[in-house]
């Protein structure tokens, strides 16, 4: 009669062990973590959800004047992006008047630079020129940090610039 060596014995029954483990462990992880992430609400009753990172939760929009009447240039310095948070622009709208050409416009920030494109829509009254943006961009700025834009007019006799900048985006609370 055959009989088989505990070496054998010790090899099936870890080899039987093994395969109980297998077909039974997925099973029972599954049941677990199905048990935590069940949700049992109906259509009529749907989960309560919150989109933290839409856009219009915490827009954003800030209007700063532009002017200088003694030089060719002025600097709009937006306020710092608050504690926890990040600022998106999307939008760069801007009118400026000066008696001589643009020659450079600059949008500062996050370490970036951009030139927004400023269009001549024709003179005023007075005779000053009138330049016109209005276009889609996308900047990121972090918590601390100050989005600027830079106008700079030809030189001339009598220089001066005036104008308005507003930029719109939204704000990201990164606490959440």
């Amino acid at each position: 009669m055959f009989r088989p060596s505990r070496t054998i014995l010790s090899f099936g029954a870890g080899a039987l062990a093994v395969m109980a483990l297998t077909l039974a462990g997925p099973k029972a992880a599954h049941a677990i973590a199905a048990t935590l992430v069940q949700v049992t609400n109906t259509s009529s009753s749907p989960v309560i959800n919150q989109d933290v990172d839409s856009p219009g939760r915490s827009p954003y929009t800030a209007f700063l004047p532009c002017y200088s009447q003694t030089t060719n240039s002025c600097t709009a310095f937006f306020p710092a992006v608050p504690a926890g948070m990040r600022l998106v622009v999307e939008f760069i709208s801007s009118s400026v008047d000066t008696p001589t050409s643009l020659s450079n416009v600059d949008f500062y920030g996050n370490g970036a630079q951009a030139s927004p494109l400023f269009t001549l829509q024709g003179n005023d009254a007075a005779g000053n020129k009138i330049y016109i943006a209005n276009q889609p961009m996308l900047a990121y700025f972090e918590a601390g940090q100050t989005p600027s834009v830079a106008v700079f007019a030809q030189s001339a006799n009598f220089e001066f610039v005036s104008g308005s900048v507003t930029l719109t985006g939204h704000l990201v609370n990164l606490s959440q």
